[in-house]
């Protein structure tokens, strides 16, 4: 999960209800990203370098002005 706020919340607590594991989360606010991994027992992150390049989904839930910047800061690579 890219983002910490609201919306990663509500989908993070969706998955887990339906049981799909959340890998990580990958934050800029400390306080969220706390707050979520605590909740939900998923670590996080604040470094992009670090994300794990192997999941299935990545989802961006950040504001809308800041996806494409988000996005290309992830540095992933389309291996279909």
């Amino acid at each position: 999960m890219v983002g910490s706020g609201n919306i990663a919340w509500h989908l993070i607590r969706a998955f887990s209800r339906k049981g799909i594991q959340v890998l990580q989360i990958l934050a800029h606010n400390e306080k969220t990203a706390r707050s979520l991994s605590k909740a939900f027992s998923v670590p996080y992150i604040f470094d992009p370098a670090q994300l794990i390049k192997k999941a299935d989904l990545y989802l961006v839930a950040v504001q809308d002005d800041h996806i494409r910047e988000v996005a290309l800061g992830l540095h992933l690579n389309n291996n279909f």
